[in-house]
Parts: structure tokens; sequence; C-alpha cells
């Protein structure tokens, strides 16, 4: 299952780079050779390349979203029914993918409805597309319903963390601004200053500036407020999900933006390696040194220096770590910004002469680093996983296949407990919490080195050597002797 899940992500992510070379050719005007190179430096962006080797959905995220991006140029280009449908299924399937493409949904919604509105002719091809999406989300909330009852015992879930309550609370207000300073400080240094240039690209092409050389206006105004409004709402959704912090990477956390992030760098990409006059190339290089400087300013002095000092969820903000090697504890906001800031004069001198040669260094950066995060985070991520864990292969030295194992809740061990129920798939895995009074509902359990103490018919027979989660039998009790007749 696991490798199966490695595959699916690898194939995502090529995936990913077809059809970013055909967004880039097609939508953004991109001469072939020029579109490849945009793409493929997108797709070596660190946490892109990185994250096909976990098993989770990010490589899928980016390739649906990618691909929705082409669907909606698609149909905006040549309205048909098929097109809207597809457009429709595929926004619905991102959705599926992970819950902040619901953003991507209402997007999808409103550009139907606008074509709808204003090409008549074309509203019943519009119509198709949202009924295809209403569908698919409709089954999407029903497979999850249906999730949630069987995976909960009481059929709940984990508790909805109230978007609605957060945005209409004045009380978190200030703390929405300072996730959503660091949250675009993290996009506008790790990409290089690529985000911005991506951004004034797009706007651009809203503006009616740019177009690609088969096709007049439209469309490509089109996409590009599609675009921008389906960013804009995805990072606006992720600055909601997390407006209090229980580890440092919360504070500029880049996981759930960096889904749409390639999309924005082939734009940029398609802006560095484009016609730009050299005083607008100085005029935006400028304006992304002064972005970088006062969203700095704002995330030190708004969360305090002590802030960056703690847990670090790395997966999260590896482009961030790509620039800060000193304290495995601490992210230096400071450190990442002055690296960054150099990083971006020097592209932007270069690029007036050599746009080529820029987009060239910025590929090299982005590979290099992936190739060091894999080295100093991921990896030993891995490890740790695999190496210090070792309990669940004595399961079966233990107890008959079949038998449930029993986890006790009040021992919890977030990575363990998951390593657990992967290895020992083939038997049932039942949580009882002991805290609360529960008894296992089998002899073989896995709870803390202290839970049998005082249990005669238990005896620990494995621990972990590096972490509270042993390995209990529990022999079943002696019948009683009969009562003399």
């Amino acid at each position: 299952m696991f490798r199966g899940a490695q595959t699916l992500n690898a194939v995502a992510a090529g995936a990913a780079f077809v059809v970013l070379v055909h967004l880039g050719q097609s939508a953004f005007g991109l001469p072939r050779r020029r579109a490849l190179a945009v793409a493929g430096l997108a797709s070596i962006y660190p946490a892109v390349l990185l994250q096909s080797g976990f098993e989770w959905p990010e490589s899928v995220f980016v390739a649906t979203f990618a691909g929705c991006s082409v669907l909606a140029w698609s149909f905006l280009r040549r309205p048909s029914a098929p097109a809207a449908a597809a457009l429709g299924a595929a926004t619905a399937f991102l959705y599926a993918v992970h819950p902040r493409g619901l953003s991507m949904v209402v997007a999808t919604a409103g550009l139907l409805t606008v074509v709808a509105v204003q090409q008549r002719r074309h509203a019943g091809a519009a119509t198709a597309g949202v009924a295809a999406l209403g569908a698919g989300v409709a089954i999407t909330t029903a497979v999850h319903a249906a999730s949630r009852a069987a995976l909960w015992a009481d059929g709940t879930g984990p508790a909805s963390i109230g978007l609605a309550e957060r945005l209409t609370n004045p009380a978190i207000w200030s703390e929405l601004a300072l996730r959503a300073a660091g949250q675009l400080w993290y996009l506008t240094v790790v990409s290089l200053g690529l985000a911005v240039l991506g951004v004034a690209f797009l706007v651009s092409m809203a503006a009616g500036r740019r177009s690609a050389p088969d096709v007049p206006g439209s469309p490509q105004r089109g996409l590009a407020v599609y675009l921008l409004v389906t960013m804009g709402a995805m990072a606006f959704a992720s600055v909601l999900q997390i407006t209090t912090h229980t580890r440092v990477d919360h504070l500029v956390y880049g996981r759930y933006n960096e889904g749409f992030l390639p999309v924005l760098l082939v734009a940029g990409g398609a802006w560095l390696l484009g016609p730009a006059r050299a005083q607008a190339r100085l005029g935006v290089a400028l304006g992304t040194v002064a972005a970088i400087l006062l969203l700095a300013t704002v995330v030190v002095t708004g969360n305090g220096p002590a802030a960056f000092y703690g847990d670090i969820a790395g997966i999260n903000v590896l482009g961030a770590l790509m620039m800060d090697r000193i304290d495995p504890d601490h992210l230096d906001v400071v450190v990442v910004t002055v690296v960054a800031l150099i990083a971006v004069i020097a592209l932007a001198v270069v690029s007036l002469r050599r746009p080529a040669v820029a987009a060239t260094l910025v590929g090299m950066a982005f590979l290099a680093s992936a190739v060091d995060l894999e080295r100093r985070v991921t990896a030993p991520v891995a490890d740790v996983a695999n190496h210090t864990y070792v309990l669940a292969p004595q399961v079966d030295q233990f107890a008959d296949a079949g038998v449930p194992v029993s986890y006790d809740l009040a021992a919890h061990d977030l990575l363990a407990a998951n390593r657990y129920q992967f290895q020992l798939m083939e038997r049932p895995f039942v949580f009882f919490d002991s805290a609360a009074g529960e008894e296992p509902v089998s002899g073989v359990v896995i709870a803390s080195r202290s839970w049998g103490e005082g249990r005669e018919a238990g005896r620990m027979v494995f621990a972990e050597p590096h972490h509270d989660q042993a390995l209990w039998i529990v022999e079943p009790a002696e019948p009683a002797d009969p009562a003399p007749v």
C-alpha cells in the first residue's frame, strides 16, 4: 500500500510537469522550449519534488490544480458541454483530495455562471459544468460522511474548526493579519521572488496586456481572473485554518499554498522570460524587495523573536529551511530574509540582460536545495519512523493470526499509532482508554510500560527502546473453582 501511494505520487508529479508545460505554452504564450524550462523549474521546487515521497495527497493536489487550470483555459477558449463537465468534475476531485480545494469549487462555479450569463449561447454548456461540479461535490460529501461514521465510534469525527466563527470574531483579526503576513512572506522568499512575478504576470493578463499568439484577449483575461481569485481564496482559507499556533511552522505555514505555487511559478517564469522592459523588471524587483522587508518586519515584531524557537514540522516549511541551516529548533526569519534579498537582487540584475540565465540560476538553486533538504530533513523524518518504532513485528511472535490488537489511547503516540496500524493491517486494531476506566478487548495490548502494573494476568513482553510504548499479553482469567455441593 505504501509503495502504491509512492508510485501514485510519482506519477502525479510527472503528470503535473506535462500539464504545466501545456499551460505555459498554450495559455501563457511561451515557446515550447521556454514552457519546458519553466515547467521544469516549477517541478523541482523543493516542496513539490520532495513531497512526492510521502504517503499523502500533496502531489495529487498539485497535479489536479494544474489540470483544473488547463481545463478552465480549454473551456474559456472553446466553450462546450464536455469541456465544462470535465472542468466541473476535476474541480470536485480537487475538493475530494483536500478540503482547501473548496476555494476552486467556488471559483469554478463563479466562472461557469459568468459564462452562462454573459454568453447566452453557451449557457447549456455551462449548466453541464455546474451539474458535474455539483454531483462531484455531493459524492465527495457523502463519502466523507460515510467515512466519518465508519472511522469514529460516535460517527462525528474531528470537531469543526469553525472557520465562519473565526472570520466574524474581531478578537482574532490581529492573529489573522499576522498569519497572512507570515504566509505571504514565506511564498515570496522561498520562491526567490518568482511568486511576485507570477502575480504581476496574471494581473497583466487580466488587464488584457498579454495574450497567446493564436488567442486574442478575452479567454486569457478570464483565465487570469479565475486563477487570481482561486489562489487568493485558497491563501485566505489557509490563513483561516491556522489562526493559533502550537508549532513554529504555523507562524509562516507554507504547505497549503504550495498546492497552487507551481502554477504561479510557471506564470512567474513566463514574466521573467517574456518581453518585459528593463524599467518594468526593475520596478517589480524593487517592489519585491520592499514587500519582503515589510512582511519580515511584521512577522518578527508581531510574533516576537522567541516565538520562532520550538518544534518545527519541517515538511510544512521546506522552502524556508533551504535557507536556514543553523538550528533545527529555530526558524531564523532574519537569516532567511537576508538570503532571499541577496538572491532576489542578484537575479534582478542578471535578468536585465540575461533572463534565461536568471531562470537557470533559480532552477539550480531549487534543485540543490531539494537535494540538501532530502538529506537534512525528509530522510531523517522517515528514519525516525523506520528505525525507532520496532514493536509491531513482535506481535506475530506472541499472538495467533487474526487476534485483535488493543491500543491504549492513554499512551497515545501519533507516529507509533499510525505506524502500528499500517504494519498490523491484517489484524483488527481496536482503541480503548485506560484513563477512562476502559479495558482492552483482546489479550494483545499496546500501552505504556506502566500499564500492567497491578495486573496479575498481564506481562510485558516487549518495550520500545526509545518510546513509552510496550506490548503486553493478558492471559485469560482462569475459571473459578466450582462451589462445593
